[in-house]
């Protein structure tokens, strides 16, 4: 005869919870039979008595040894709850550390920032002054030209250091942008 234990599958049992259930059902049968004649049926009970209780001492060492793993995962838990705290104060630490850093480099390029703009400010109004000039000179040169004749030396050399401030203030303009 094929049978289905539905038990077991209802309740995800498996195959040595299977096994404990048979054996129990066939003990308390066995114990229904002979509380209800008054005899046993067969010595066949005590071996089955003698295997219940074998398997409920497994049972038992089988839960004691579980109980002592979870106590032990338990502990290990948390001791690594308690170092991931202290990992995390000491990251937070470490943050605010990096952050009092990065605000004070900030200030000091700002400062840094300011300062050359000053400078920049400065040496833009410097030169802003001396093109003002070298124009001024450019015009009075050109003015004396069309007075005196083309040979003139003195007028010669003004022209000269006129070209050659021109230059230096193309010079200076340009190492400006470089800057």
């Amino acid at each position: 005869m094929i049978t289905v234990d539905v038990f077991a599958t209802l309740f995800d049992w498996d195959d040595k919870t299977t096994e404990r259930v048979k054996r129990t059902s066939g003990v308390s049968r066995t114990l229904y039979t002979m509380a209800r004649t008054g005899k046993a049926a067969s010595p066949l009970i005590f071996v089955e008595a003698g295997l219940a209780f074998l398997d409920a001492l497994g049972a038992y060492a089988d839960y004691r040894q579980a109980k002592s793993k979870t106590q032990a995962l338990e502990a290990e838990g948390e001791a690594l709850r308690r170092e991931f705290k202290e990992l995390e104060k000491q990251f937070r630490l470490q943050a605010k550390e990096r952050d009092l850093k990065f605000s004070a480099q900030m200030s000091a390029l700002r400062n840094q920032l300011e300062a050359r703009d000053v400078t920049l400010h400065i040496r833009v109004t410097n030169l802003e002054n001396l093109g003002r000039h070298i124009k001024r000179l450019g015009d009075h040169v050109s003015r004396e030209r069309l007075a005196v004749t083309p040979n003139c030396v003195p007028l010669l050399k003004l022209e000269r250091t006129y070209y050659l401030l021109v230059d230096a203030q193309l010079s200076a303009a340009l190492s400006l942008l470089d800057e």
